[in-house]
């Protein structure tokens, strides 16, 4: 029974996700980026179990670990935390800071394609294609071999 609880905790945790990238979209096409920006940090921060850490803070590979229950990548959430890092990303000022939510989100999405079974939504590589023109080939090539790694 607890598989079933726990399942019905990730489908919640996705909407809740969902529903806050529909706020961020929204404060986005407004002009309100720096609200869009700290509701997207809190989100983000509010989803480690850590409280002493930020996202942000996050390297790649602790960013794969965040989204590992039971040691298996999950795969939905991924695709909503990436878009979410996207976002965040579109709307960073600082051009490193920026670069390390594009890393974020590639990684995610690109760990998430592997899983064939999985649907991903269509502007997912559009996502990619976007992220990949900000990104030096060399970051590209580490991020995608960490993906295909772990």
């Amino acid at each position: 029974m607890s598989g079933i609880f726990e399942q019905d905790f990730i489908m919640r945790q996705i909407q809740q996700l969902v529903q806050v990238l529909q706020k961020i979209l929204f404060k986005k096409s407004q002009g309100l980026h720096q609200e869009a920006q700290i509701m997207i940090d809190e989100t983000l921060d509010d989803f480690l179990d850590d409280d002493s850490k930020s996202f942000q803070s996050l390297t790649l590979s602790e960013t794969l670990e965040v989204l590992k229950k039971d040691g298996l990548f999950n795969v939905e959430l991924a695709y909503a935390v990436g878009d979410i890092l996207y976002e965040r990303a579109e709307l960073e000022i600082d051009e490193e800071k920026s670069k390390k939510f594009y890393r974020q989100a590639f990684l995610l999405f690109h760990k998430a394609m592997q899983y064939p079974s999985v649907a991903f939504p269509m502007t997912t590589t559009d996502k990619m294609s976007h992220i990949e023109e900000k990104l030096d080939s060399s970051s590209l090539e580490s991020i995608k071999k960490l993906a295909e790694e772990t």
